[in-house]
Parts: C-alpha cells; structure tokens; sequence
C-alpha cells in the first residue's frame, strides 16, 4: 500500500508541473538559492573541505571507492568527512549506512560505536 500512495503522490507532482511550469521553475530556482547561501553562511568549512575533495579527485591524487566499507554494498555509496578539517580523509558509505552515521538514535548498537568510528556531526 506504501508503494501505491508513493506513485499516487509522484504522480500528482509531476501533473502539477506540467499544468504550472512557471511556478515549479521558481520554487525550483528559489529552493536550490537558499539552500546554497544557507551553507555558504552556515557552514563553509564543509564546502571548502568538499571543494578540495573533489579537486583532488579530479587531479587523480586520490581514488574514489564504490563499495562501503560497513557492508561492501555498491549501491548509491557517498563520502562522509569525519572531520572536515581533513578534507582528503573520507569514509565511503551506501546511502543506509551513510543515514544511520547521521541519525545515530535510530542504531541498534548504539551512538558509542558510531561516535568512535566515524564520528557525529549534527
């Protein structure tokens, strides 16, 4: 039944962008605005240390991986900077492991293991 309401509800959204495609393109362009000078403001460390993440990516100083190191799935895996004072160190988690990191209250094993390993960033 989850599913069904989940295309029902994508469904609609898509309808409703093509009956008003001026306002969808303004809620889009205002919406991807503030999130970008929110974390301009907020929190530019992280942009600099991604920013010199993915400079030495595309220099070839450093190797992406594709499989998680939790549980060596491929699926959807993102870096997750432990400390974004050390931009080229980055753990390379799939996208369950990589939310568990961030809601550590939701793990079964507790917010110790995650704090140790990875370390919390709110």
């Amino acid at each position: 039944m989850d599913e069904f309401l989940r295309e029902k509800k994508r469904l609609a959204n898509k309808e409703w962008r093509l009956l008003n495609k001026d306002r969808a393109r303004e809620y889009d362009r205002n919406r991807s605005k503030s999130k970008d000078e929110y974390k301009k403001i907020n929190e530019p460390h992280k942009l600099a240390a991604r920013r010199k993440y993915n400079n030495a990516w595309r220099r070839g100083l450093i190797e992406r991986k594709w499989e998680c190191v939790e549980c060596g799935s491929d699926d959807r895996v993102v870096g997750h900077h432990r400390d974004y004072s050390k931009p080229l160190e980055v753990n390379y988690l799939c996208h369950q492991c990589h939310v568990l990191v961030h809601t550590p209250t939701a793990l079964p094993f507790g917010l110790d293991y995650i704090q140790k390993k990875y370390g919390v960033i709110q």
